[in-house]
């Protein structure tokens, strides 16, 4: 991960869910002990929110209640000097649109967008959102969530090393490599490569 760029302005994307912790923490590292962070869950899913009706207005209010649920517990109280270098913001409509507008406005150097929990088509949906920020972003994006290994398998690894104190070497499948023959190419054109005539060359 980049180190903290001083006075960073950092962008941090959030789901309601367990994965803010961490979106939150990798923010935090960016910001240093100087940059400002400002934090953005976005309600209305990818559809266009024209106007505020009461549907949208009891979204907005169930999330801000949540968002700063999730603050106070992540934060902690208000001596923690973190609370004087971070806002947040509660966004309606496409998540990207909202996400890459709020990094223009706060001309921020850095995108931090968070996965969530869900599985199937709600993530494909956040596939579709990260991959829009990113194509966007009028900054660097850093797409964050929880490493998780279970049933993926490591490379082969050759033992022992080549030499003591060198890391091993890892194998991985290839095809059969062949010498290939060395051949002339044919020249059949009417015309050589300096572009006379076949005929007039002596």
């Amino acid at each position: 991960m980049q180190e903290p760029k001083k006075n960073a302005r950092i962008v941090a994307a959030i789901t309601l869910d367990g994965a803010a912790r961490a979106t939150l923490a990798t923010a935090a590292r960016l910001a240093g002990d100087d940059g400002r962070i400002s934090v953005l869950h976005v309600v209305g899913g990818e559809r266009e929110v024209r106007e505020e009706t009461e549907e949208v207005a009891a979204s907005v209010a169930v999330a801000t209640e949540r968002l700063q649920r999730l603050l106070r517990l992540e934060i902690g109280d208000a001596s923690n000097p973190m609370w004087g270098r971070i806002d947040a913001q509660i966004g309606v409509g496409d998540p990207g649109d909202q996400i890459v507008q709020l990094a223009i406005d706060e001309e921020a150097d850095f995108i931090v967008v968070g996965t969530h929990d869900a599985r199937g088509l709600e993530r494909l949906a956040f596939g579709s959102v990260s991959s829009a920020v990113m194509k966007r972003a009028p900054c660097s994006v850093l797409v964050v969530r929880d490493a998780d290994y279970e049933g993926l398998e490591k490379s082969a690894v050759v033992e022992p090393p080549l030499e003591a104190g060198q890391p091993a070497m890892t194998t991985a499948p290839s095809p059969p490599v062949r010498r290939r023959e060395r051949r002339f190419s044919t020249y059949s054109a009417n015309v050589v490569p300096t572009g006379i005539p076949r005929r007039e060359v002596r």
